[in-house]
């Protein structure tokens, strides 16, 4: 079938024209004279299918290209043994069981290896070596988690990055940071030297309700010739983060006005995986300034709002009444407010959704704090299409799979969701039977199949493999016929990916 499949799909010869069968590895190729006009290239496509080991027609036989590692040196991975194509340790990265985190990042970054077929690749690791002997293998990631004590934990590393960077998008697992920073002694003192001990006086003064001292003296530090840059940025944009928990200070709100014309000039590159790299400053002082002035708008109706949770009153009724100000403190009382303080307006705002739709926005608040399924799913259909993507991308952190799966299956329903819903669903198809099963449904679907293709062709396991080949291989021309296709398709693509 995965052979009758690829031909159908994969091919520009017609199917129909082509008898196969198969027997461990070895495909018998028959047909008519439609087959025998293009039997050579029907043979060579199907000799390098995965799986097959050789292909037989009545013409002769012909051994499979997917049994060659390399058609110019004609390496078969069938007889080759792994010390015929292996690398020597001198022609990879390496270095020895003594040399310091950044002799062995030099290594690394200033290293290309060339393969035996002439090709260059980049290495992500550097061999540990003693004389002769290998020791071990130090990964990219490793070493960049050992520079800074913080950072040695991935829960560590990210919990950093979001005091640092609190206004960007997902926190990459792989965390590079510019030589000019990051390996320069200035950068690491102002990770551990006079900014530390700078902001700690900034804080100590602002929390016993001395703000305008607290400017004063931040102003004062940041004069200073000791503070270089990288100690001056992370001193700015950490005093900007502690004015924005005080109330509005005449020299606050003048030293954060002036903050929104600072130009940063240390920057984290954060790279991803897949390949793909954002750069964003490491003390962004205008973005903390633009947090504080706008918290400072919003603070009297998030006052309003925690005192009125904490008394058990109609928020309902106080988010209609308030402006687009007042709804943003309303949103942050209610992230900040304890769970108990919320059980009540969660189950006042769901019955009022169908007659208030502008009630959705505080019932996802709500919802997300109280991890209440059926009313995060109703408010996911009445709330506005942006803070609707919002809260499906970042709402469901707490929720239990089966939970995320029961309001992603809700969001189906409304298009401009459907994509999102799908893409979260495929991320619980691994572990949550329930979203592989709606996956498969959807196959069928003549707006979600594509999608649903998508996903599942990320799932693993052979199983998948078979059902999509089964699915791919029915009679007649449907939808799922036509997605389980495209799903292969995508599975064949990934696998060549991964082979490169």
């Amino acid at each position: 079938r995965r052979v009758q499949a690829a031909l159908h799909f994969n091919s520009p010869f017609d199917a129909g024209l082509v008898d196969v069968k198969v027997d461990d590895g070895v495909v018998e190729l028959a047909g008519g004279k439609g087959f025998e006009g293009s039997r050579t290239g029907i043979v060579d496509f199907v000799s390098r299918i995965r799986g097959v080991k050789k292909v037989v027609t009545a013409a002769g036989e012909v051994s499979s290209v997917d049994a060659t590692l390399d058609l110019d040196l004609d390496v078969s991975s069938l007889d080759t043994k792994a010390r015929d194509v292996m690398l020597s340790p001198a022609s990879y990265p390496h270095c020895d069981q003594s040399c310091t985190i950044r002799d062995a990042i030099v290594a690394l970054s200033a290293s290309a290896v060339k393969l035996g077929d002439g090709h260059i690749t980049l290495p992500r690791y550097v061999l540990v070596l003693d004389g002769d002997g290998l020791l071990g293998i130090v990964s990219r990631r490793e070493l960049l988690r050992g520079l800074i004590p913080q950072l040695r934990t991935a829960e560590r590393s990210e919990a950093e990055i979001r005091k640092l960077v609190p206004f960007g998008g997902k926190v990459a697992t792989d965390l590079l940071i510019r030589w000019t920073s990051l390996f320069s002694p200035a950068a690491l003192e102002a990770r551990a030297g006079p900014a530390t001990a700078a902001v700690a006086d900034v804080r100590r003064l602002a929390a016993t309700g001395q703000v305008g001292t607290a400017v004063a003296r931040a102003r004062t530090l940041l004069g200073a010739a000791t503070l270089d840059a990288p100690a001056r940025e992370r001193l700015r944009y950490e005093t900007l983060m502690v004015l924005s928990q005080h109330g509005p200070d005449p020299s606050g709100r003048r030293f954060a006005e002036e903050s929104l014309d600072a130009s940063p000039t240390v920057y984290v590159r954060l790279d991803e995986d897949a390949g793909h790299e954002i750069v964003v400053p490491a003390w962004d002082a205008p973005a903390a300034a633009r947090y504080a002035l706008r918290r400072w708008e919003t603070r009297p109706a998030a006052d309003r709002v925690r005192d009125l949770l904490a008394a058990g009153g109609d928020l309902a009724g106080a988010w209609l009444e308030m402006d687009a100000t007042g709804r943003r403190g309303a949103l942050e009382a209610i992230g900040e407010a304890p769970v108990a303080q919320l059980q009540a307006p969660a189950a006042g705002l769901g019955p009022r959704l169908t007659d208030t739709p502008a009630l959705a926005v505080p019932a996802l608040a709500v919802a997300a704090r109280t991890r209440d399924a059926d009313l995060f799913s109703r408010a996911l259909a009445a709330a506005p299409r942006r803070e609707a993507v919002a809260a499906l991308r970042d709402g469901l952190v707490g929720f239990s799979s089966p939970d995320r799966v029961q309001v992603l299956s809700a969001a189906l329903d409304r298009d401009e969701l459907a994509s999102a819903a799908l893409l979260g669903l495929g991320a619980e198809a691994p572990t949550e039977p329930a979203a592989e099963n709606l996956l498969w449904t959807l196959l069928a679907h003549p707006r979600h199949g594509a999608s649903a293709a998508a996903a599942l062709a990320r799932l693993p396991g052979s199983a998948v493999d078979e059902r999509l080949t089964s699915l791919a291989s029915r009679p007649g021309e449907t939808p799922e016929r036509h997605w389980a296709g495209l799903a292969l398709t995508l599975r064949h693509q990934a696998a060549r990916e991964l082979g490169r």
